[in-house]
């Protein structure tokens, strides 16, 4: 291995370090801190505005008014946001306390993992990690329907890939359909075709 091959592959397993790290951050922790990093640089830029812009000073003056002028401002983006979260998102209730709420268990590493194993032709292992994903998030159809996919184009093993895609195609209708509906049309189609056949 000479020098060029050694440094990429020492940059590829930094990249996947770096990426393990991020994303085995908690979801509810990446959201705090996006949301805390949005306020202060909100009000660093009014602040800003205000002294430079507007030429008040001292700036402890232009600190008071952008503290006054955020408070004022605050409740718009917070009308604006259950706007968003209602007719937008479709979501019936806009807070849940933690306890209740239900976070979806992150990816993590393992999705770049199965896909690279897709990509290399090791079907079995794609599907190892496929199912790793899928017992830390079991409402996550996507997986579901990948290893489907899998035994149905890549490993030709009919029975297996039916198996699968009538798993997918059961919660047609349920609560966790939402989302998902394409990976479910196209299960039942699948199946649909099969029987015709």
């Amino acid at each position: 291995m000479n020098n060029d091959e050694e440094s990429k592959a020492h940059d590829e397993e930094l990249k996947e370090r770096i990426l393990k790290f991020i994303l085995d951050i908690p979801e509810p922790v990446i959201k705090a801190g996006m949301t805390l990093t949005f306020i202060i640089g909100l009000f660093v830029f009014i602040w800003l505005v205000n002294f430079f812009l507007f030429g008040i000073k001292p700036p402890f003056r232009a600190f008071t008014l952008a503290l006054i002028e955020f408070a004022i401002m605050i409740p718009f983006f917070m009308v604006a946001l259950f706007v968003y979260r209602i007719l937008i998102k479709g979501e019936g209730r806009i807070w849940s306390p933690f306890g209740k709420r239900k976070f979806v268990a992150k990816a993590g590493p393992e999705i770049f993992r199965a896909e690279k194993y897709q990509q290399k032709g090791e079907y079995s292992e794609a599907i190892k990690e496929y199912r790793k994903l899928l017992a830390r998030s079991p409402d996550r159809l996507d997986f579901l329907y990948a290893i489907a996919e899998i035994y149905r184009n890549d490993l030709k093993n009919n029975q297996k890939a039916l198996k699968t895609h009538m798993e997918v195609a059961k919660y047609d209708g349920s609560e966790l359909a939402k989302g998902y509906e394409y990976h479910i049309s196209h299960s039942k189609d699948i199946l649909k075709h099969t029987k015709e056949e």
